[in-house]
């Protein structure tokens, strides 16, 4: 769904279910491409940090979904000075936040 034909689902003359069903659809999306932005950091963290904006903001979107703690750890592992710690790191913090998340989306 793009993201125009969910602000038409949201914002038009539909039944009060529907536009609920699209939000969720709009949400599940979102909290997907988030989950999506976090693992594609992984590889490029064996080079150089993962502190970016994209990562920043993939936090952020997560932060109704997830536990705090799970995301601020995965930020300070994105910005560990060590390749294999950091990581390391990234994935048992990205892991912990799949598990948290899966559940809601179901």
């Amino acid at each position: 769904m793009s993201l125009f034909s969910a602000w038409v689902c949201l914002f038009t003359r539909h039944a009060s279910t529907d536009a609920a069903g699209c939000y969720h659809r709009l949400m599940d999306r979102t909290v997907a491409i988030a989950l999506q932005v976090l693992d594609e950091a992984f590889w490029p963290a064996a080079k150089e940090p993962q502190q970016t904006s994209a990562v920043r903001l993939a936090l952020h979107v997560l932060r109704p979904h997830a536990p705090k703690q799970w995301l601020i750890d995965y930020w300070e592992a994105a910005g560990s000075a060590d390749p294999i710690s950091r990581q390391q790191n990234m994935m048992r913090c990205l892991n912990g936040i799949r598990a948290r998340v899966k559940p809601a989306e179901r």
